[in-house]
């Protein structure tokens, strides 16, 4: 085939039409996409599984901690937040005054001052 006919062709000149070959292309991207798409929701949905053993086991865990019970009675700690805090503080023992342990988590309330000024502030 000299370049002249695939042009031709190309052109729509011949049975294999442009919109034949537009529809085609259309039709190989769409299911490009849809693979694509495909294997992301594939994934995510393994993830999602994943996340839901994982938890199971944390669920778990936590019931055999009596902390973990201990923090789930102040209003508004839950089955979720419980096992972070613990994980979180990790061996309460090594604060030796909760004023410690109100600063390791960052909510110590501290004064700054200075000869023209005064305030509060938290960290």
């Amino acid at each position: 085939m000299s370049g002249g006919q695939s042009i031709s062709l190309y052109l729509g000149q011949s049975d294999y039409s442009k919109s034949t070959h537009e529809t085609s292309l259309r039709k190989v991207k769409t299911d490009a996409v849809d693979a694509y798409h495909f294997m992301y929701i594939s994934m995510l949905l393994q993830y999602q599984e994943h996340l839901a053993s994982i938890e199971a086991e944390i669920d778990v865990l936590a019931e055999e901690i009596k902390e973990c019970k201990i923090i789930q009675s102040i209003p508004g700690i839950g089955g979720k937040i419980a096992p972070t805090i613990i994980s979180e503080i990790g061996e309460i023992d090594r604060f030796n005054h909760p004023k410690k342990h109100v600063a390791y988590a960052g909510i110590d309330p501290s004064v700054h001052s200075s000869v023209h000024s005064y305030y509060n502030s938290y960290y």
